[in-house]
């Protein structure tokens, strides 16, 4: 293996002046010469290419910094139809946080949905025609036995949705109004997680795999978009 080639070196006359003391001042001069470095051709050109290389990685490390802070910001924050919600961490559990105020008072009321907001969007439901109304009822979420008692945890948060909004619930069997006076949902299982209006203001919704809590926060998803769209006016 050729030895490495050591750089050139030139010897530089230098001429040091300074101060000695010994009973009286005086100045000596003195020289002596020292090597320096010979610049080699195209040494200037690699030297710019090298810091050139190091100032685009250093640029480039800190847009990496920067894209990585906004993508974990942006996992952080998400909507669902103009809906904030903010993404916590309760211990193992991941929760999604949005306010919304309850009636009659328009005081804000934290509330927390289990499903992200991505996930509710892929659950059909035609709203066109829906209406949030002054009562609501439900009914068959007793037809569910699923993992960790999540029917049981639906039907509580579908409860509590109703309190925030002011809006009565009731869980009865006696089906759709007629005259459609209050809304009403059907839980019931099916081979589709999706929402299907039956009745004016009644409506079943489709439970596939006991996603009965996405189902449910589903159905309070609708009902704080349509009143922030029509009751906040």
């Amino acid at each position: 293996m050729a030895a490495k080639k050591k750089p050139s070196k030139k010897k530089k006359e230098v001429t040091e002046i300074f101060e000695v003391e010994n009973g009286k001042e005086k100045i000596v001069k003195t020289k002596s010469t020292e090597e320096v470095p010979v610049e080699t051709p195209g040494q200037r050109k690699r030297d710019a290419k090298i810091l050139k290389i190091f100032l685009i990685s250093v640029v480039g490390i800190i847009l990496l910094f920067i894209a990585g802070y906004f993508y974990l910001d942006s996992l952080r924050y998400s909507t669902y139809e103009g809906i904030p919600f903010t993404t916590v961490q309760e211990g193992d559990l991941t929760l999604y946080k949005t306010t919304f105020p309850a009636l009659p008072n328009p005081s804000a009321t934290n509330f927390y949905f289990h499903n992200k907001p991505s996930v509710l969007k892929r659950i059909p439901f035609d709203r066109s025609n829906f209406k949030l109304m002054k009562f609501a009822a439900f009914n068959g979420t007793d037809l569910f036995d699923c993992f960790e008692g999540d029917e049981v945890i639906a039907e509580v948060t579908l409860i509590k949705a109703n309190e925030v909004l002011g809006i009565p619930l009731e869980k009865v069997s006696s089906g759709c109004d007629p005259e459609g006076r209050y809304n009403y949902f059907n839980f019931m299982p099916a081979d589709k997680t999706e929402i299907i209006e039956v009745g004016k203001n009644c409506y079943e919704v489709h439970v596939a795999d006991c996603e009965i809590m996405a189902a449910t926060e589903k159905v309070i998803a609708e009902m704080v978009l349509d009143y922030n769209q029509k009751w906040m006016v």
